[in-house]
């Protein structure tokens, strides 16, 4: 029942951060990043209630965001679709390993 009350929400925000580690590891201070789930984005601006199995990583992913000076997440309207299967599979890979 977990994860079909997540959604996969909890890849989404795992590779966020990852992403915005790794941008600012290269020294940028602000970003805008789209991604293709729209729950995850609005999670994001609303600070709506999270299931509680997303609290960690959504902590994880808002101390992360916070490090830039500005940041912006929208959705991207599904374009990126295959990026964002990839990173999913990604994603569950590095979680099994």
């Amino acid at each position: 029942m977990a994860s079909s009350l997540l959604r996969g929400r909890e890849v989404g925000y795992s590779a966020l951060a990852a992403v915005s580690a790794s941008l600012q590891r290269l020294g940028c201070e602000r970003v805008r990043l789209a991604v293709d789930d729209p729950l995850l984005v609005e999670d994001l601006r609303a600070r709506n209630e999270i299931p509680a199995p997303l609290a960690v990583e959504y902590v994880r992913l808002r101390c992360r965001l916070n490090r830039f000076l500005t940041y912006e997440i929208t959705h991207a309207g599904g374009s990126d679709g295959d990026l964002a299967a990839r990173a999913r599979s990604e994603t569950a890979m590095r979680i099994a390993a």
